[in-house]
């Protein structure tokens, strides 16, 4: 029997290139099986931690909230006058920020009110409206005139801070004959709204906590007719009638 001829040296070239490329296309197969494996296990991964982080940020959110609503007194409760507050973040889950009221009853009987929008955000922020509140509330208890309270808590703070910067309206109310003194620091007017659907900006110049030159240039001096439907004292900028982050204080009969 005629044994097969051998292979010549192209035909085991070829074959061995065959052979070759085989093996190649085998690893490079088993090769995208292992990275599409890792990349399956890498978005699980990614997905996991974002769930994780997405729940850390709403606890964290919520326990800011719960102090920041620990921080905000109780409506006043002052006959023949109606408070009430309205706050409305940017999220629910956001957190807390420089923007705080205080509003208490002084011993004649008349009302007042503290607005306050520090800078910054977070907690940091939320630590100098605290700041500036308690200075405030002091300095009113301790008598000094409603004109020089900006100026004279700039003088107080600015000392321990110098990075220390926030807008301020202040609001004296007298319940019996509606009178209403208001002092600014760089803060948005308070807005009257009348009886007849109309409404105007009680406009008080001055220069804030931290600003050059801080304090109320004058004291604006008008009153509230009975049955007005209410004067609203805003926190922030970001405000339309009547849209989110507001802090109404709504007076009425």
């Amino acid at each position: 029997m005629t044994p097969p001829p051998s292979p010549s040296a192209p035909d085991k070239l070829w074959h061995a290139a065959i052979t070759r490329g085989d093996t190649l296309a085998a690893e490079h197969r088993r090769l995208e099986r292992e990275l599409a494996e890792t990349d399956s296990g890498v978005l699980a991964l990614y997905v996991q931690l974002e769930a994780r982080e997405e729940h850390i940020r709403k606890a964290h959110g919520r326990t800011l909230r719960a102090l920041e609503d620990a921080l905000r007194p109780r409506p006043l409760e002052v006959a023949g006058v109606e408070f009430a507050v309205h706050y409305d973040p940017t999220g629910v889950d956001d957190p807390t920020g420089g923007d705080l009221y205080d509003w208490f009853t002084l011993p004649d009987g008349t009302a007042h009110i503290t607005v306050v929008d520090a800078l910054g955000h977070g907690l940091t922020s939320t630590r100098t409206a605290l700041t500036v509140t308690h200075a405030v509330r002091t300095l009113v208890l301790e008598c000094h005139p409603l004109e020089t309270i900006v100026e004279r808590t700039d003088q107080v703070l600015t000392p321990f801070d110098r990075n220390l910067m926030a807008t301020v309206l202040l609001a004296r109310l007298n319940p019996v004959n509606g009178e209403l003194r208001l002092a600014n620091g760089s803060h948005l007017p308070a807005l009257l709204i009348r009886s007849d659907g109309t409404g105007s900006y009680l406009e008080v110049r001055g220069r804030g906590i931290g600003y050059p030159k801080p304090g109320s240039q004058h004291v604006l001096s008008t009153t509230l007719a009975f049955g007005e439907p209410g004067l609203w004292l805003r926190l922030d900028i970001g405000w339309a009638w009547p849209a989110a982050k507001e802090e109404p204080l709504c007076l009425s009969d």
